[in-house]
């Protein structure tokens, strides 16, 4: 088996993140949040999402907090939520 050196710092990459970010928002644009990072003006519409909306938000702020997060080893994942359907 191969062995390979210096994932850590690769996976920690501003790169490697934004190419995440970008996998994991597929077919989910009309998120609110995918909306609040991404700063998509002509998505702006709805007038609940205004507030959080207006904040000048970039991803690359996103990315960032991430990145230095990761690099800390403070990063953490946000609890899941298991929804059960009942028939």
């Amino acid at each position: 088996m191969k062995r390979f050196g210096n994932l850590f710092t690769q996976l920690c990459s501003i790169e490697n993140i934004e190419y995440a970010h970008n996998r994991a928002k597929r077919g989910k644009a009309h998120y609110t949040e995918v909306i609040m990072v991404e700063n998509e003006p002509e998505k702006r519409g709805k007038a609940h999402y205004t507030e959080v909306i207006m904040v000048e938000n970039e991803p690359e702020k996103y990315f960032n907090i991430i990145h230095e997060q990761l690099l800390n080893k403070t990063f953490k994942n946000s609890k899941y939520t298991v929804i059960i359907k009942v028939y």
